[in-house]
């Protein structure tokens, strides 16, 4: 671990990624250049199905019995009332259309990257001009410099583990996305690191805190 680095790494992901990849950040993203076809994070059914299943099997006058008291544990959340909120279980179905950004907690261990595991390290997801067509998957040796499960075809583990993964083979395998810069107002998100590889290095180092 260089600690050094990892700072540097800290000051680059409170800048361009922190705002987006917080806890309970329940925004969805439309303008990462992933294919939106697969994007609904929930769909119509789902919509209806959560809400109707949740309210039936809890709603906020669902009393059960723990050790020994009567609790109820759907009355409220966080302090804040449930009773009269049914519809608002669930947000409107236009507003799940694009990808969440989630905490990054141990991030390191959840490769491959991207909603369709096209993106094999986190080296290659900050620095798209690099992103492999192809390599492989479902290897248990780790790349602890590009952070990911091995994935270079050249590079042999002597075990006969993994397979290989094509990410051209159809277009729901594409592997762009979260690759171009997002400007918001005055406020420029640095996605693509391929021009400042230090850059992409030192938060690859901070993530490994995390």
């Amino acid at each position: 671990m260089n600690i050094e680095l990892a700072k540097q790494g800290q000051a680059l992901f409170t800048e361009h990624c922190a705002d987006c990849h917080q806890p309970r950040n329940g925004k969805v993203y439309d303008n990462l250049g992933t294919s939106m076809k697969r994007a609904y994070v929930v769909g119509t059914l789902l919509n209806y199905a959560a809400r109707k299943e949740l309210y039936d099997n809890c709603s906020p006058d669902t009393t059960i019995k723990l050790y020994g008291q009567d609790i109820k544990p759907c009355a409220e959340f966080e302090g804040v009332s449930l009773t009269g909120k049914k519809d608002l279980l669930m947000s409107p179905n236009a507003e799940h259309h694009g990808y969440n950004a989630r905490p990054l907690s141990g991030i390191w261990a959840q490769a491959p990257y991207l909603h369709n595991g096209t993106v094999p390290t986190v080296y290659h997801l900050l620095v798209p001009d690099e992103r492999p067509a192809s390599f492989i998957k479902s290897r248990l040796d780790y790349d602890k410099k590009y952070l990911g499960y091995s994935w270079n075809p050249q590079q042999a583990t002597g075990k006969n583990e993994g397979y290989m993964f094509q990410t051209n083979a159809i277009p729901a395998l594409s592997n762009k996305g979260h690759d171009k810069d997002i400007v918001e107002g005055k406020r420029t998100y640095r996605l693509n690191w391929s021009g400042d590889k230090h850059g992409a290095f030192a938060i690859i180092e901070y993530l490994k805190t995390l």
